[in-house]
């Protein structure tokens, strides 16, 4: 991504739309009160319970965190809500997310999800922003859900001038008795490379790096610093804990990492649990790529969650299955990504 000057994206105040007589067909603004969050996610639980169990923690985690949030609602007749949607800027791209939209089973094919979505895209439209579906960072999802709640969402999106392409996945892997694997040591021993944690004192390198590489996640790594989480930030170095920098990633741990990352929501017990975590944002150097570097550090970080007592951990956004594939990871869920082009 190429950064821009930051924007100042202005929030329309409620309501958002003219107040029709049917109650369905009145947007109005959401405001993140506890008594709204509950009713947003009474809404959740109807419709991805099934699928995507949530804590209520988690879920007004995500929704509180949204940057640029402009959330939206709409209430039947009898004051309950049946319809809702999400969404955040990323100021610094100027990039419109649609983060969140769901609509009760009983209230579908009513017009409801259609109205959220106008609402959202008009939003979007009159500050210049592009639009994907899902979001980047805090997220529930990355892109649609490929289950059979996603493949009908999909089919809306489409119809609604959405444009779909990549596939990608969320991976699980067992580290529970993690152990690298000897050909890995002798290979990055060969290479002279060194695994460890960034420091404070090494901040800055740890941006530039970012900066230089990988500017789309340099956000998450800011944020996760300036969180104190310094111990989940591994590191790649050249020859000793001196040498040149040249890999990152980051680690997530729930009870050890700040209690106000979302990394992983899914800890519900019939998905990947409470001893669980997981890893994001790894990167090599592009001149340092082909020495097997990325796999080391993938695999020394296995190694770090299973000492900090994980078991199931979790990879999201991947692209490069057998990359992760390579560690012991499985393909647990995808999604496609969609946009307006």
């Amino acid at each position: 991504m190429s950064s821009k000057l930051p924007v100042t994206i202005p929030v329309p105040s409620a309501p958002v739309c003219s107040l029709p007589k049917d109650p369905l067909e009145t947007i109005t603004a959401f405001d993140c009160t506890d008594k709204n969050l509950q009713s947003a996610y009474a809404l959740w639980d109807t419709v991805f319970r099934a699928c995507w169990p949530l804590s209520f923690e988690s879920f007004k985690k995500v929704l509180t965190h949204l940057e640029q949030p402009y959330h939206i609602a709409v209430y039947d007749d009898q004051g309950k809500l049946v319809g809702f949607a999400a969404t955040q800027t990323v100021v610094s791209e100027n990039a419109g997310q649609l983060a969140l939209l769901m609509v009760h089973p009983e209230y579908r094919n009513k017009g409801v999800g259609t109205r959220l979505n106008d609402c959202c895209l008009n939003m979007f439209r009159s500050n210049g922003s592009s639009v994907m579906l899902g979001s980047t960072y805090p997220r529930f999802f990355c892109g649609v859900p490929n289950d059979d709640l996603g493949e009908q969402a999909q089919a809306f999106f489409e119809h609604r001038g959405y444009s779909f392409n990549n596939t990608v996945w969320d991976m699980m892997g067992d580290v529970s008795q993690y152990e690298i694997p000897k050909q890995i040591q002798e290979r990055m021993i060969k290479e002279n490379i060194w695994f460890g944690r960034i420091t404070k004192d090494q901040t800055q390198e740890l941006f530039d790096f970012q900066s230089k590489y990988f500017d789309f996640w340099l956000s998450t790594y800011k944020h996760h610093i300036e969180l104190g989480d310094y111990q989940d930030i591994l590191i790649a170095r050249e020859h000793d804990e001196n040498g040149r920098l040249i890999g990152s990633l980051i680690l997530f741990c729930p009870g050890q990492s700040s209690p106000h990352r979302t990394d992983l929501i899914w800890t519900h017990e019939s998905l990947f649990g409470s001893k669980s975590g997981g890893m994001a944002c790894v990167g090599v150097a592009s001149e340092d790529r082909g020495r097997g570097i990325g796999l080391g550090l993938v695999s020394y970080a296995n190694s770090a969650l299973r000492k900090r007592g994980v078991y199931k951990s979790y990879v999201d956004w991947v692209e490069l299955t057998d990359f992760y594939g390579r560690t012991n990871y499985c393909k647990w869920r995808s999604y496609r990504l969609g946009a307006i082009k």
